[in-house]
């Protein structure tokens, strides 16, 4: 395994900050459920809040959570709004919760 060289206190301190602050975030099982869902493209609001089997008011709550953080974006057709991953982190994050403890062990 190889590792990264230590970065100082300074440097840590802030990065700590940021990865509690998305640990936090990932504890709310319907936040998780819909980053799993968002992993796969772009999706509804529908589309996320049957995939979740919660209410559209929960789950928008949930997606506004996520989006002020800026690790998700939102584009609107019509009446729709449409939801993605826009921070490349929080893609690889979900691949490796999801590959972690989605698959039955080899």
């Amino acid at each position: 395994m190889t590792f990264l060289a230590p970065l100082e206190p300074r440097e840590l301190k802030p990065r700590a900050q940021d990865a509690a602050r998305l640990l936090k975030a990932l504890a709310h099982p319907d936040r998780l459920l819909l980053l799993c869902h968002l992993a796969s493209g772009e999706r509804s609001v529908a589309e996320l809040s049957e995939f979740c089997e919660t209410p559209q008011p929960v789950t928008s709550q949930a997606l506004a959570r996520l989006k002020r953080e800026g690790w998700i974006a939102c584009r609107r057709d019509g009446q729709q709004i449409f939801y993605r991953i826009e921070d490349p982190r929080i893609g690889k994050l979900v691949k490796t919760l999801k590959e972690t403890f989605c698959h039955p062990a080899n």
